[in-house]
């Protein structure tokens, strides 16, 4: 099964950069337009919890998901029918990050919040009750989603450091 290629309109790039930094920023999503097949899904890993995903990154772009395993993304599945992760979608970004699937795995690796833009042959648009909007996005927005992703992981890291140092005072 080979990964569809998309037209990307050079015109959607500042809304596009938008909602990649308001998803990479951990804003609410519920604005964020996305192509019918598409959902966005975050996941918290607390402390030596597994993704818990098979996947298969043959195609160079994505991460196919072979089969859902015990772990976070199973747990989430329990709390939703629609936006449930399911063997056969296809992860296209891990926090900002696309089109490299070990850059992506990395993420899982280092990241304790992941923010997953999944896409799927299921109808979503009937099962919400309502039509979702495709996004276009240009190279220079999906560059501009990177750098998003990667200044929030920094913002976060530095707000986790200032914590702990804040609990090792006060001790």
């Amino acid at each position: 099964m080979g990964a569809e290629k998309r037209s990307r309109s050079p015109d959607a790039a500042g809304t596009a950069a938008k909602q990649a930094k308001r998803v990479a920023g951990d804003a609410e999503t519920e604005g964020l337009e996305l192509a019918p097949d598409e959902f966005m899904v975050t996941v918290s890993l607390p402390e030596g919890t597994k993704l818990g995903l098979d996947v298969d990154w043959k195609d160079g772009r994505t991460l196919y998901i072979k089969k859902v395993l015990p772990g976070a993304v199973m747990e989430h599945n329990k709390d939703t029918k629609v936006q449930s992760i399911l063997g056969g979608d296809r992860i296209i970004a891990i926090n900002g990050q696309f089109d490299d699937p070990k850059v992506m795995l990395g993420q899982c690796k280092t990241q304790r919040k992941l923010h997953l833009l999944i896409r799927t042959t299921r109808d979503l648009g009937q099962a919400k009750g309502t039509a979702l909007v495709p996004v276009a996005m240009s190279a220079a927005a999906a560059a501009a989603a990177s750098r998003a992703a990667a200044a929030a992981a920094e913002v976060e890291k530095a707000t986790e450091a200032a914590a702990e140092a804040a609990k090792a005072k006060a001790k």
